[in-house]
């Protein structure tokens, strides 16, 4: 699928993380770049960011790094994500950079970089993503 179709696919049909306000910047075959400003209602109770939004980041350019590899009938959902949580991160800017190791006809693996708006690298995950033909 072109860059410019799964961006526009994105906008239109990616309402979880649209909530949490990501958004992509970068689209390319196997590699895809996305940024989430950091909002108070995204802290725990100790001030910092939610491990699940930074997850959540990952997951989603993951998945959109393979899904930019993949014919116009098939998605992707991940089967599994391993992400190592490596600073805290009480506000600013987050930006995750995805990339497909891996693509065959049924998986793919994917990894990313998570981070913060000074560049220092907040978290890191790696995800394996379950390649089938739309419903």
């Amino acid at each position: 699928m072109s860059t410019e179709k799964y961006a526009e696919a994105a906008k239109d049909k990616l309402y979880f993380s649209k909530y949490l306000g990501i958004e992509f910047v970068e689209f390319r075959e196997g590699y895809t770049k996305a940024e989430l400003d950091i909002k108070p209602e995204l802290l725990n109770r100790l001030g910092i960011l939610h491990g699940g939004v930074t997850y959540s980041l990952a997951d989603t350019c993951m998945g959109g790094a393979v899904f930019s590899l993949l014919a116009e009938n098939k998605h992707c959902v991940a089967m599994e994500v391993k992400t190592n949580y490596l600073r805290p991160v009480t506000g600013g800017h987050l930006v995750a950079e995805s990339r497909v190791v891996h693509c065959g006809k049924q998986v793919a693996v994917a990894t990313c970089e998570v981070h913060d708006g000074k560049g220092k690298m907040i978290a890191m995950a790696t995800g394996s993503f379950y390649i089938s033909a739309n419903p």
